[in-house]
């Protein structure tokens, strides 16, 4: 991390926004966002990753219980319940 230009030792602003710099290609925008958002809100990229999971897991369940069932998961609907 220390070889990236603006990058320090410590993951702070700067190092942070250094390595997305270096390592993505979205617009100077997008980037300060990013990184504002996951310094200034850190659990919610874990939450959103946990909550991802538990939605996915749902759905296969729903999935088998409808194919169980004879049928096929109306996926519409399924995502229409849960919102």
């Amino acid at each position: 991390v220390a070889a990236l230009p603006g990058a320090g030792r410590e993951w702070n602003r700067a190092t942070v926004t250094a390595v997305l710099r270096h390592h993505t290609v979205i617009s100077e925008g997008r980037l300060r966002f990013e990184v504002s958002r996951h310094l200034g809100w850190p659990a919610q990229p874990l939450a959103y990753a946990v909550g991802e999971r538990v939605w996915r897991a749902g759905r296969r369940s729903a999935q088998a219980q409808a194919r169980a069932e004879g049928g096929e998961l109306d996926l519409r609907a399924f995502h229409n319940r849960g919102i």
